[in-house]
């Protein structure tokens, strides 16, 4: 058994310290005019600020859906580790 730590994207922890810690990273959604957009996907940081920047305003956030959180932890929990989860909530 081993402890495994996940956060969601809104962590903007850069992948390659997620990667050295074996962090996962469940990612959420950016809904920007309507549209919903995979953070660290579709979408950067630095888009982000730059579109909230130019609307004065700043985008809503969507937690990621069931599956993609069953996707995400049932390996681990299968594997017997026990979670740690960090989240914008």
């Amino acid at each position: 058994m081993k402890i495994k730590i996940s956060a969601d994207s809104t962590c903007d922890l850069p992948a390659a310290l997620a990667e050295q810690y074996g962090i996962d990273i469940v990612n959420l959604y950016v809904v920007k005019d309507g549209v919903s957009l995979i953070d660290g996907v579709d979408i950067t940081p630095d888009e982000i600020y730059a579109w909230a920047d130019a609307h004065q305003t700043t985008p809503k956030t969507a937690a990621c859906s069931t599956d993609a959180a069953r996707k995400a932890f049932r390996p681990l929990i299968e594997n017997g580790d026990e979670l740690l989860v960090f989240t914008i909530s």
